[in-house]
């Protein structure tokens, strides 16, 4: 009985496996940071009901600058129409834990939302 040798792979086919594993994992952070970020909104800008609760919120003794960004599931970006499911609230103040808690109220009561869909952070000083 003749025994046929066993073929070795060649480098090529080992070596590209990790780069289609690379080349997924690529593809799959991508999909999901543009699935984070409502498309055809610039990112700084926010829309007329954000604007009216960031100004709002700013007028919170201390909060100071306000820039809001409210969530929805089902188009990621927030328009009338939706529900929103979450929010994110910068202010120059928001390093005080007080003006946390009241920025935190008043979203809670603006937009209906349980105080663990909203997260509150400071605002980057320009230098």
């Amino acid at each position: 009985m003749v025994k046929e040798p066993v073929k070795d792979k060649s480098k090529s086919e080992k070596s590209s496996k990790p780069i289609h594993w690379l080349l997924l994992a690529i593809l799959g952070a991508a999909f999901l940071l543009t699935g984070l970020f409502p498309s055809g909104k610039n990112s700084g800008s926010m829309n007329e009901t954000e604007q009216r609760i960031a100004s709002a919120l700013s007028r919170i003794r201390d909060a100071g600058d306000t820039h809001v960004v409210i969530y929805s599931a089902e188009t990621g970006a927030f328009s009338a129409a939706d529900s929103p499911t979450g929010a994110l609230i910068i202010a120059t103040g928001a390093d005080d834990i007080a003006v946390q808690l009241r920025l935190m109220e008043a979203a809670t009561t603006l937009l209906n939302l349980p105080p663990d869909s909203i997260r509150i952070y400071p605002m980057e000083e320009n230098p």
